[in-house]
């Protein structure tokens, strides 16, 4: 029996329904990108964008280590089997030609009339990486030093950094390093999704030629590519015509004057994979300061309207982790699960090498849009579909209509607003984008990895959630009550951190029944030695607070206790959020659930 609040490991069940069912088994279990709600039947379909399941190929084993669930496992030996045919004698992976059909990216591929193409922007070598964490064989090591060499092949060496051209390889086809230096929104395509497994290949596996090449392309992007200027604030997608002659505008990058959040957001987190393991603390402190900026270009907290006197004034404070889609943009934005994902991932990290500390933050936007982004019941969904006029047109093979819903649950919006899954109006997009799925659910192991850290004997607790480990397990009451119950497994010193919201003041530790002595590093309670058998309760008052918040040029109330938000006024419609009331009452719900333990854990 746990409390029935936020459960990392109910969310990564939920999650792996979709990774593993939104596929097709008809084509090797590749995923379909793209789904439609706002049709009865729904439906979902394959397209240009299919190439985010690498991304599904590094987070499905991840969960699985959280769930211990081992159904659809020819899912995942599908894909690996795919991918180790895609990968040419070159080190590049051939995909088809078949999403380019009628796009805008045919001015990118060299050769039109090619059926497969390689690129930078796919490639498999975090996926390789995390087989090899779980999996250890040289079979790994040598596939990620292939795709590495054949990444270091494509590129243009300009001495302190380096750049990918923005291309498209047929197999056998030409090499050349033409098209000009990639800028703005097409360098984020051309290096920022690369950086990644380049990171981890580093890290992983000890390639110095992979972190020499991660070096140089996340210097083109601080330094050289228009995506951040000298402060880390994100510059628009599109450059202005001034700018390096050769460079060419990415295809449907947006207006002139908006930033796709998520592009910028995926850099500074595949910059870490390189950075940490590199102690470049010139690149840290970069990340550090540009995301510290991004953290306030979400909602404000609004103490005073503006006047024909005075201007609106607002306080230094965010709570719900609402990050627009396009920044600058003129009109409203909604929330990409994508830059959620991303700005929880680069939190974690930093807070735990301890570059920063954002556990606060990271811990308000888990709660609140992270959480409400998921899709956890479908009931209301199934509702909507059936409110839309039947669609009887023929589907091709490229589409599907067969129980789309329930294949879908656990998936994570693609187009959230702050009080609703997705917007009543016509003109707010019903569909998935099942790149957030899958940066979700990555999102979701870098929380279950956080909320414990155990080192030398020493378990420290960063974030209390419900969690269990084979030291101790975790169960938080929070919001209904402050207070987590921690059950000891191993001998250890523990130490627990008390969120910001709650005075330290007021906190009080029991051992087994036992009042333990206060002390604090930090925010950290040093709880001392506990034993096997052990029953640590930490408990604190929990209030709540109502906030004026602008988000995406709305005015929202909302009630918050502790840091869940509880109440938001206006109500959403299509999936409403925040339908939290048995959280004010004060009494813990409780539910029953099996656990697991994994007998090993990977740092992601």
């Amino acid at each position: 029996m746990v409390p029935d609040t936020y459960d990392v490991a109910e969310r990564a069940e939920a999650v792996q329904n979709v990774l593993t069912r939104a596929t097709d088994p008809e084509w090797d279990y590749q995923v379909y990108f793209r789904v439609d709600f706002a049709r009865n039947p729904a439906i979902m379909w394959h397209g240009i964008d299919d190439w985010c399941q690498q991304k599904y190929m590094q987070s499905l084993p991840l969960i699985r280590l959280i769930t211990g669930d081992e159904s659809n496992r020819e899912v995942e030996q599908s894909w690996l089997e795919a991918a180790l045919k895609q990968i040419g004698p070159d080190g590049l992976n051939y995909f088809p030609r078949y999403p380019f059909e009628g796009g805008d990216w045919l001015e990118f591929l060299d050769d039109p009339t090619a059926e497969h193409y390689a690129s930078s922007l796919v490639t498999y070598i975090a996926a390789f990486a995390v087989q090899q964490l779980l999996q250890p064989n040289d079979l790994w090591l040598r596939y990620m030093r292939r795709q590495v060499d054949a990444m270091t092949s494509l590129a243009v060496d300009e001495g302190d950094w380096a750049y990918l051209p923005f291309r498209f390889y047929s197999y056998e086809g030409p090499r050349h390093k033409q098209g000009g230096i990639p800028l703005g929104g097409q360098a984020t395509h051309a290096v920022g999704f690369l950086l990644q497994g380049l990171g981890l290949c580093y890290r992983i596996a000890g390639y110095e030629p992979a972190g020499e090449l991660a070096r140089k392309l996340c210097y083109f992007l601080k330094d050289h590519a228009y995506v951040f200027d000298a402060e880390g604030r994100f510059l628009p997608d599109t450059p202005p015509v001034d700018l390096p002659a050769g460079a060419l505008p990415l295809a449907d990058a947006g207006d002139v004057i908006s930033s796709h959040f998520h592009s910028r957001t995926a850099c500074l987190l595949n910059m870490l994979e390189y950075a940490l393991p590199a102690n470049d603390y010139v690149l840290l402190e970069f990340i550090k300061k540009s995301f510290e900026w991004a953290r306030r270009q979400g909602e404000q907290t609004l103490v005073a309207f503006s006047t024909p006197n005075t201007s609106a004034e607002y306080a230094e404070e965010w709570h719900l982790g609402y990050f627009p889609e396009r920044l600058f943009a003129t009109n409203h934005e909604e929330a990409e699960t994508c830059e959620v994902a991303d700005m929880i991932g680069i939190g974690l990290k930093l807070s735990a090498t301890g570059v920063g500390d954002y556990w606060d933050d990271v811990d308000q936007w888990i709660r609140n849009q992270f959480a409400e982004n998921q899709l956890m019941d479908t009931g209301w969904l199934h509702e909507f579909v059936a409110s839309c006029p039947p669609r009887d047109e023929p589907l091709d093979e490229l589409t599907t209509d067969e129980d789309v819903i329930e294949r879908n649950r656990g998936a994570f919006a693609g187009w959230a607003l702050p009080n609703a899954w997705m917007g009543e109006e016509p003109h707010y997009r019903k569909q998935i984008m099942h790149c957030c799925t899958a940066n979700g659910a990555r999102a979701i192991y870098y929380i279950w990895e956080h909320i414990l850290h155990h080192e030398s004997g020493k378990l420290r607790v960063n974030l209390l959630l419900n969690r269990v480990s084979q030291w101790a397990d975790i169960a938080s009451h929070i919001p209904y009550q402050g207070q987590v119950d921690i059950r000891i497994k191993q001998p250890v010193d523990l130490q627990v951190r008390i969120p910001g919201w709650a005075a330290l003041k007021q906190v009080r530790c029991t051992v087994s029944g036992n009042d333990r002595p206060i002390r604090f590093d930090g925010r950290y309670l040093q709880v001392g030695r506990v034993q096997p058998g052990d029953s640590v309760t930490v408990s604190f008052p929990i209030a709540e607070t109502k906030k004026l918040l602008e988000i995406e040029k709305h005015i929202y109330n909302v009630v918050i206790r502790g840091a869940d938000v509880v109440k938001i006024d206006p109500p959403g419609v299509l999936g409403p959020f925040y339908q939290r009331a048995h959280y004010r009452t004060g009494q813990t719900c409780w539910r029953k659930v099996a656990r697991f333990v994994p007998s090993k854990i990977v740092q992601w």
